[in-house]
């Protein structure tokens, strides 16, 4: 239970200090720290705002990449339903971001992602 306890610390301070650079607009040095803290752990939040931070710096194929991996964990709120279908049309994947923005429109009904779907068409 100790062992356990010591990785679930240390585990909590990474994902800490990765969030504080995110926060701070620090999102190269962010993507850093998810990176290292996704290789020892599965952490849904750490794989979402690691995808911001590659959206945010125009990577989007490693966005598209931690989205979907977020997305396979069911761990994608509204907001990162509509930045997924987003990067994936700026990926040019117009289908997958149709069905991306409609999921975000069932989620948050606020016709914001309604209109992008039908943009798409």
């Amino acid at each position: 239970l100790l062992f356990q306890y010591s990785f679930a610390q240390k585990e909590l301070k990474q994902l800490e200090r990765a969030n504080a650079l995110f926060e701070d607009y620090s999102y190269v040095q962010a993507i850093i720290e998810y990176e290292k803290l996704l290789k020892k752990y599965n952490i849904a939040e750490a794989k979402l705002k690691l995808a911001e931070c590659y959206r945010l710096t125009k990577q989007m194929d490693n966005a598209e990449r931690w989205f979907y991996n977020a997305s396979e964990q069911n761990a994608v709120d509204s907001i990162y339903l509509y930045n997924y279908a987003s990067v994936l049309k700026y990926n040019k994947k117009y289908d997958e971001a149709k069905s991306w923005y409609l999921k975000y429109e069932a989620y948050k009904r606020d016709s914001k992602g309604e209109k992008q779907a039908k943009f798409l068409e």
